[in-house]
């Protein structure tokens, strides 16, 4: 986040800047002052379009659901095939990339995958998922 004063058409305006730079995407906007009020209000605004409130001591709320975290040689369950299918293979955690990102193991073969596609897995053979999504049968 910067804040700067360009002249244009002859006229000082203050702009702030703010940038999410785990995505590149900026936004700008016209302040009236440089007041710390005005600053805050300004962000306000912008967290909340993308569903992220400012608490009253000052820590961030994203309302993201956190999921549940995986750790290297946990048993796991993960999506292998296009979103399409229902599909979920058992395998285990080899290696944590990024928070986010892991290298798992299934069936001797590795893959990388997101948190998204590997769930918990507390199952230790082939069985139905309450939602109805199959798992396939582990060799």
């Amino acid at each position: 986040m910067d804040a700067c004063e360009i002249e244009v058409e002859n006229k000082k305006r203050k702009y702030l800047i703010t940038v999410d730079h785990y995505s590149d995407f900026y936004e700008i906007d016209e302040l009236k002052d440089f007041s710390g009020k005005t600053t805050v209000e300004i962000c306000k605004r912008n967290f909340a379009r993308h569903c992220i409130t400012l608490l009253r001591n000052g820590s961030l709320n994203t309302g993201v659901r956190k999921l549940p975290e995986l750790n290297v040689g946990q048993e796991v369950i993960v999506k292998l095939k296009s979103e399409l299918s229902n599909k979920w293979s058992p395998g285990v955690i080899q290696e944590e990339l990024t928070d986010r990102s892991f290298i798992v193991n299934v069936r001797g073969k590795t893959f990388r995958r997101n948190e998204n596609h590997i769930k918990q897995s507390p199952y230790n053979q082939t069985t139905e998922l309450s939602t109805g999504e199959g798992i396939e049968k582990k060799p």
